[in-house]
């Protein structure tokens, strides 16, 4: 087990990095003082210290702790065994650094991009029957649309 949140706390430690070096190549938005690149380098500071804090954690050989409840399983009162998915974990991961590869590396722009990326894992994240394909989507194109609307038009970021 602490192989397996060493081995997440380096990945996460990664890809906040590459974030951060991925922001700074945005170029400067004429309302913002701060740049394009002020939200996204803040966010990936606080997922390194955040793996930092991780990786201390186990090499210390604390314990990072157990959930005792979960949203995931047993939401509605009945008992359901959880099933740890170390491959789906993985999985998620390398579609992250997928999606960031799209971002910085095409021109498929955010929007179309975030849908893709936010309903593809909620439909691999769930029991995948057609009716959370369904749910997925919607949720995609909810959270896609919501993001570009607040990144563009409240805090004026341009978006790739």
């Amino acid at each position: 087990m602490a192989l397996g949140n060493l081995g997440f706390g380096l990945c996460t430690l990664l890809a906040s990095s590459l974030v951060w070096f991925e922001a700074g190549k945005l170029r400067p938005s004429p309302y913002d003082p701060l740049g394009a690149g002020a939200f996204p380098r803040i966010v990936s500071a606080l997922l390194a210290l955040l793996a930092v804090v991780l990786i201390a954690r186990v090499l210390l050989g604390k314990n990072i702790g157990d959930a005792e409840t979960t949203l995931i399983a047993g939401f509605d009162g009945e008992e359901v065994e959880h099933r740890r998915r170390p491959w789906l974990a993985l999985g998620v991961l390398g579609s992250l650094v997928a999606y960031i590869a799209v971002l910085t590396a095409t021109s498929a722009g955010f929007l179309w991009s975030t849908i893709v990326f936010v309903a593809a894992m909620g439909f691999v994240m769930s029991n995948r029957r057609p009716h959370d394909a369904v749910v997925a989507i919607v949720v995609g194109v909810a959270v896609g649309f919501a993001l570009n609307f607040v990144f563009t038009r409240i805090l004026v970021v341009a978006l790739p």
